[in-house]
Formats: C-alpha cells, structure tokens, sequence
C-alpha cells in the first residue's frame, strides 16, 4: 500500500473501533478486505435505503413473475 493508502487504512480502523464501541450488538462491516495480494484495501461505497416504485418487486414471488414476464430464453448454439 501507498503511504496515503496506509493513512487511509489507519482512519478506518479508528473508524470501527468508534462504531463498535457505540453500537456492538451490529454486524461487522466489511470494509478493508484483503486483495489477491493480500494487501488490505478500502472499499469506498454509499449506501442509502431506498423504495422502488413497483410495489410488486417487495414480494418474492411477485418478483419472480415480474423477471419472468421480462426474460425469453434462447438456447445458445453448440460450439
């Protein structure tokens, strides 16, 4: 990692130790996993909760039904 990267790193981790101490009883956020290198990198991302406008998408089988109507599947040519 890059100097920056490791200073990065170094806040992140302040991070967490402070969202354990006020809420312990969350789950444990992934956000420095090791990459193919090993090498711990930090997943920047935004999350937001958010309500869709089709009310059908909430339940599973309305879901289904709805992708369903939307996909026709074409068998792929044999090589």
């Amino acid at each position: 990692n890059t100097k920056k990267e490791r200073k990065m790193l170094e806040y992140v981790d302040k991070f967490v130790r402070q969202f354990t101490d006020l809420y312990p009883k969350r789950c444990h956020q992934l956000l420095c996993p090791r990459n193919e290198c090993g090498l711990r990198k930090f997943i920047c991302t935004t999350l937001r909760p958010t309500q869709l406008p089709f009310v059908e998408l909430y339940d599973y089988e309305q879901c289904a039904k709805f992708v369903a109507d939307f996909i026709t599947y074409e068998p792929l040519e044999l090589p």
